[in-house]
């Protein structure tokens, strides 16, 4: 089934492509029918293995195990996300992933590499830092405590510093 979700949610995106630049009062009428056809087709694909709304520029995918999934130009983290995965400031939301398996989310700024680097360091600094790679435009540090690690990915390209964070549970 999880290769329907990945099949079936990037179709939904790449229908959306396109939309949302200079819109008219039809354009919006059009894309949110649009939004609701793209909807109702891949719900129809996940036969009740979960649920797609495409609304202005997002898909949100609710799996029938209370698992979610944000992706598009209005990305807003889900009430129950993890207090502990630190959203830098101002950042745009690109990606959320929620489960009670673990945690994720993509973000980007124009802010630097460096300072976008420190920041995430200053925020984990009461934690055990296992991990800290640096190579041209890349960043990366695991930080851990007794029952979570949070690892920290940073890229800079083009003036645009992307941040991908993942958080897992630790084995008992």
């Amino acid at each position: 089934m999880r290769f329907k979700h990945v099949v079936l949610l990037p179709l939904a995106l790449l229908v959306m492509l396109g939309a949302g630049c200079g819109q008219t009062t039809s354009d919006t009428v059009s894309n949110t029918a649009s939004d609701a056809a793209t909807s109702a087709v891949i719900n129809a694909g996940l036969k009740g293995e979960g649920h797609v709304d495409v609304d202005q520029g997002t898909v949100n995918y609710q799996g029938k195990n209370g698992e979610t999934m944000r992706y598009g130009d209005n990305v807003q983290l889900p009430e129950d996300f993890p207090q502990d995965v630190k959203v830098y400031p101002q950042a745009k939301i690109m990606i959320v992933n929620n489960s009670t398996d673990g945690a994720s989310l993509t973000a980007q700024t124009p802010d630097a590499l460096d300072v976008t680097t420190h920041w995430y360091e200053e925020q984990y600094a009461d934690w055990t830092k296992s991990t800290s790679t640096s190579s041209a435009g890349y960043e990366m540090r695991v930080f851990e405590n007794d029952l979570v690690q949070i690892t920290v990915m940073i890229s800079n390209s083009d003036n645009v510093t992307t941040v991908t964070m993942a958080r897992t549970k630790k084995s008992s």
